[in-house]
């Protein structure tokens, strides 16, 4: 019986696929996961705070002293635009890139809670801070309410931050508010550059709510 010369190429052929993907190895994923940074555990944050000292405990007492108040972070709003896994830079006031390969590892929003109520601990010295939604029995002092217009990279690489800030009593009656407008260059041409730059906004901001909760809680 003769060979069937098309079933043997087809054969060869598969085995050689096989072998080159064998050499080859699985292919890396090129996707890069992010998160913002906290005060607590990036000292490189204390400057952007105003901050001074080696250690959390030198940072956070250079904040002032510890405030004997229960605080609640949220909740935290924000356009559209920005709930997305993707990063995302703007390359002018109508024009937005969304990135492919680099994301957040969790929704925007939950990571800048979470960093805004770490710093607060901070830099007011307190373990007593809590996320919204809390329970009743609770019920913090004074909840900090966040609604971010703005908060991505640039082409050039810098950060943007816009955001208003709200201070409330339990009864939801206003404290205080105030705003946040900054934009900040990265210290490289990379996203890893551009998140860190967005950490230090975030901790600037932190310090302007912690320095109003002072101001109203004294």
């Amino acid at each position: 019986m003769k060979p069937n010369r098309a079933l043997t190429g087809l054969l060869l052929v598969s085995a050689v696929s096989l072998l080159v993907s064998a050499c080859l190895g699985p292919k890396a994923d090129p996707t890069r996961y992010y998160v913002l940074a906290m005060i607590g555990g990036d000292p490189g944050l204390y400057d952007a705070a105003g901050l001074v000292g080696d250690t959390e405990e030198e940072a956070s007492l250079s904040a002032g002293p510890h405030l004997d108040i229960s605080v609640g972070v949220g909740p935290i709003t924000m356009p559209g635009y920005l709930k997305r896994t993707r990063l995302v830079t703007r390359q002018s006031d109508n024009e937005l890139k969304y990135l492919e390969t680099e994301r957040w590892a969790q929704p925007l929003e939950e990571s800048l809670q979470y960093a805004l109520a770490e710093n607060l601990g901070s830099l007011l010295w307190t373990d007593d801070v809590v996320l919204h939604p809390w329970y009743k029995t609770r019920q913090p002092e004074y909840s900090v309410e966040v609604d971010v217009g703005r908060f991505e990279g640039r082409a050039d690489g810098s950060a943007a931050l816009v955001a208003r800030w709200t201070v409330r009593d339990p009864d939801g009656a206003l404290v205080v508010a105030g705003s946040f407008d900054r934009v900040l260059p990265a210290d490289g041409a990379s996203i890893a550059n551009t998140v860190s730059a967005q950490s230090q906004l975030v901790a600037a901001m932190s310090r302007e709510i912690a320095d109003a909760l002072r101001r109203v809680a004294s």
